[in-house]
């Protein structure tokens, strides 16, 4: 059985000597006595203190990671061209255990753009046609939830972004392969100089692409021009062509109804005079004639005088010279003029085109 001794302490000598050392050097510093209870109050201060300091100012919560880490992970997980700019936990708590902790924090964070981003505004031939949608340096604060598990001896962290912010900001330029041109500057200006010279050139390749793309500015009244003389221009080779060689027709069909419907596009009654000769051909059945109406019908009300003209000039042509050798080759014998009457079929296409459109 333990003994409990207990021991009694008078401090009354302790007193005088520590008087008697005092008035003996002045040098010497007093010692004040201190009582039990002054005692028991410095240690709870002192222990108060010391759980403070452990405790963080919320950088780093306890048995959590570190706030730094959760910023390196946004920071490597932003779309580009995003670079993160500050980082803030507004909220954060340990809704898993001290073994096994998840710590769901809430955070706002700013993020900014580290070039200019761009969206695709329209495609013609191969040219991308690019709006500009944010600047270098535009920041977005941008708000979220992360979910951090411990696993292993590292952090597993998931961040969820509320109402997808850095979203609707276009790419970097560099995201954008082939010939591109950012719409309102000095690079749209310089390519309508390079493709209105090509489009008056002899590469009828050149020329082709030319006019997908210059369709783009086809309010604009040098290039409405450049593209009227250009397809009208076509269709007069095409016309001189199947009057030489009435089997020609055949390899340059494509090429005939693309230049018709451009030329729809145009919206110009003068040229109506080249597109009726469509009406002519043999051997393509009624789709030349169905491919000029598109046309003329685009062109509207306009084209009335133009329909009106070219009704006698077609019922003249029939009986030209041109028209014989031409309907010579189609029917291998020379056709008589009751027979071309027979087959002048055109003169009333249009005249019936011009009751359509209100004339």
């Amino acid at each position: 059985m333990k003994k409990i001794v207990f021991i009694s302490f008078n401090p009354s000598p302790l007193r005088k000597q520590i008087g008697d050392r005092h008035q003996e050097s002045k040098t010497h510093l007093k010692i004040l006595p201190l009582s039990m209870l002054h005692l028991l109050g410095i240690a709870v201060i002192l222990l108060v203190l010391s759980s403070c300091s452990g405790s963080g100012s919320g950088s780093q919560q306890k048995n959590g990671p570190p706030q730094l880490l959760w910023q390196e992970q946004l920071a490597s997980r932003l779309p580009k061209p995003w670079l993160l700019d500050s980082f803030d936990i507004e909220a954060s708590q340990n809704v898993g255990t001290e073994v096994e902790p998840i710590w769901r924090s809430r955070f706002k964070a700013i993020c900014k753009l580290d070039a200019d981003t761009f969206a695709q505004a329209e495609k013609r031939a191969d040219v991308l046609f690019l709006h500009q949608t944010g600047k270098k340096g535009q920041t977005r604060d941008i708000y979220g939830i992360s979910t951090t598990r411990r696993y292993a001896d590292s952090w597993q962290i998931q961040f969820s972004l509320e109402g997808n912010s850095l979203s609707n900001v276009g790419q970097p330029r560099s995201a954008f392969n082939g010939t591109s041109v950012v719409e309102g500057t000095s690079e749209e200006a310089e390519i309508k100089r390079t493709l209105l010279a090509e489009v008056n050139g002899s590469n009828e390749d050149r020329i082709t692409r030319a006019i997908t793309i210059l369709f783009r500015w086809i309010g604009e009244a040098e290039i409405h021009r450049a593209l009227t003389g250009t397809l009208t221009r076509r269709l007069d080779q095409v016309d001189s062509k199947v009057m030489q060689n009435p089997n020609s027709i055949h390899a340059m069909v494509g090429f005939l109804y693309k230049t018709l419907e451009d030329l729809g596009e145009c919206r110009n009654p003068e040229t109506v005079p080249h597109i009726v000769n469509a009406y002519k051909y043999q051997g393509i059945g009624d789709r030349g004639r169905t491919e000029a109406e598109r046309a003329i019908m685009k062109i509207g009300k306009a084209s009335i005088p133009y329909l009106r003209h070219e009704v006698d000039r077609l019922q003249q042509w029939y009986f030209s010279e041109e028209s014989r050798s031409y309907h010579q080759r189609v029917y291998g014998k020379p056709l008589t003029d009751q027979e071309l009457r027979n087959i002048a079929w055109a003169p009333r296409y249009l005249q019936q085109l011009i009751e359509r459109l209100g004339g």
